[in-house]
């Protein structure tokens, strides 16, 4: 190497370095920064606000000194600061996330990609994801890699929730936004295995949690549709219902869980017998059938009849379903319950009605359900409290339909099987 080209080296590299060593001494420090926030010019005080947020945790310091500062304009600038200059590195990340609402910068976290399929992606939704990875992303996190320690953290969140709701702490017991939508989000993953409890869990506290102005979001309203379309099972379809209806965000009405219903019918179990919540779900889908009067409740309404095991409550509203949508097509269905003798109940009338107990089997709701359909009146039948009350609508599904002993039950029964072997075509002209 010449010694030319050795001076031309030397003089490029102190053409470099010079400017650099300039800049840096030249460079406000955070405390300088700080001092300039109580500039007179606001253009001074506006430019020292955008470097100290460039600058981020390392201004903690001389900001936390600056907003015990005398200057009120350089407290209020500090403290606005270091709510930002203090995130963690997750919380930067969601920040981005939310302000990057075209996905431009490709961040990836756990769990959004079946988020944004059930709630979609514009900026609404992206806030609400973000809250809930803010209190549950550790979990989603952990769904990617290990699912039986993520349910193993989940089951554990479940269980602070029940304890939480069973604590006697003064005042009620409420929970954020994020710790319920972030909860059900997860209890309706199909990746966690969870037991039946952490289920109702996470379902019956949220049921009763206090509606927040947060939830009128209308991602809320398309999450809850979309985990309602997402899931097979009837059970966690009926808890979401429930759920949803409590919120009751915009858009989470009978319309928009109609699909979710009609989809589920045929998979609701009437051979369940001996589990409650399962008896809870077939009277949810009859009870939602019976008020928007679907004509595909049918077939459920038939086979629950069919089942002398289930709830006598679940006879009564299916035979409100036959009577209200088949009308004179229902009457062989519900023929087949006036041999359905189980009690639903009994009370004893004052006034106007002699004071015997009145009991009330589901046979007496089926024999006034025929009659209902057929224009026949209840006080022709001896049914005590139509007799005593005429003037009044008849009733179905009610005391009012009992009768004061099995000898008169009995006899009113015998009528109908008379009249209907004299009227085999007999037809409805009244279906409410």
């Amino acid at each position: 190497m010449t010694d030319r080209i050795r001076l031309l080296l030397v003089v490029l590299t102190i053409g470099l370095v010079v400017p650099l060593d300039a800049e840096a001494q030249t460079r406000p420090t955070p405390v300088e920064l700080v001092r300039q926030l109580g500039d007179p010019s606001f253009s001074v005080r506006e430019q020292a606000t955008k470097r100290l947020l460039a600058i981020g945790r390392a201004a903690v310091p001389a900001l936390e000194a600056g907003s015990k500062s005398s200057d009120p304009e350089t407290v209020d600038r500090c403290e606005r600061i270091l709510l930002k200059a203090r995130r963690t590195d997750r919380e930067i990340l969601l920040d981005n996330f939310a302000a990057d609402p075209k996905g431009e910068k490709k961040i990836a976290l756990a769990g959004w990609e079946r988020f944004r399929k059930l709630a979609g992606d514009d900026p609404a939704s992206r806030q609400v994801f973000v809250e809930i990875y803010r209190n549950a992303g550790a979990i989603l996190e952990l769904l990617e890699t290990d699912k039986t320690t993520a349910t193993n953290e989940f089951s554990e969140k479940c269980q602070a929730i029940r304890k939480r709701q069973n604590s006697v702490a003064k005042g009620p017991i409420t929970f954020t936004f994020a710790e319920v939508m972030s909860t059900l989000m997860l209890a309706t993953d199909p990746r966690l295995k969870l037991s039946r409890e952490n289920l109702e869990i996470a379902f019956s506290v949220f049921g009763n949690a206090p509606r927040t102005g947060e939830l009128s979001n209308p991602a809320v309203s398309k999450l809850l549709k979309g985990l309602l379309g997402e899931t097979r099972e009837p059970l966690m379809a009926v808890r979401l219902i429930w759920v949803g209806r409590s919120f009751d965000p915009t858009g989470f009405d009978n319309e928009a869980i109609t699909a979710g219903i009609l989809r589920l019918i045929p998979s609701v179990e009437v051979n369940a017998v001996e589990a409650k919540p399962e008896q809870q779900s077939i009277q949810f889908f009859l009870i939602f059938g019976e008020k928007t009067q679907l004509k595909e409740i049918i077939p459920l309404a038939k086979r629950t009849l069919r089942n002398s095991a289930l709830d006598p409550m679940n006879h009564v509203i299916s035979m409100q379903i036959l009577v209200k949508i088949l009308g004179a097509e229902a009457i062989p269905a519900i023929e087949e319950s006036l041999a359905d003798l189980r009690e639903m109940g009994s009370f004893k009338p004052g006034g106007a009605v002699r004071g015997d107990w009145i009991t009330h089997k589901v046979s007496d709701t089926a024999l006034s359900a025929l009659l209902m359909i057929t224009d026949q009146t209840q006080a022709t039948y001896g049914i005590p409290y139509a007799t005593a009350f005429p003037e009044l609508p008849a009733t179905l599904g009610t005391a009012a339909d009992g009768f004061y002993n099995d000898r008169d039950r009995e006899s009113a029964i015998k009528t109908w099987r008379e009249w209907r072997s004299k009227n085999p075509m007999k037809k409805s002209v009244k279906r409410s």
